[in-house]
């Protein structure tokens, strides 16, 4: 019971102390999604994963957002390859 405590309390304060990180990992997965293709339209950004250890500051957050972007792209773009293969 304690242990589901501390954690709760934890995810609580850390989604207030989260915001420009989060912000920043939006802006980059939007901004990394259109890098490949200036056709490209940006999905919704997927919710903010947790941060590495010791990379939780804004610039760290776009930099994941924008790399996980581009492999979200590159990831769609490969299955529509291999639909129109079939």
């Amino acid at each position: 019971m304690m242990k589901k405590l501390i954690i709760g309390i934890t995810i609580f304060f850390y989604s207030f102390t989260n915001d420009d990180y989060c912000s920043e990992y939006s802006r980059g997965f939007v901004e990394g999604y259109a890098y490949s293709s200036q056709y490209a339209i940006a999905p919704v950004a997927p919710p903010c994963p947790v941060p590495f250890v010791g990379r939780t500051s804004e610039i760290d957050g776009y930099n994941r957002g924008f790399a996980d972007g581009v492999r979200s792209y590159n990831n769609n773009k490969l299955n529509a390859d291999e639909d129109e293969d079939e």
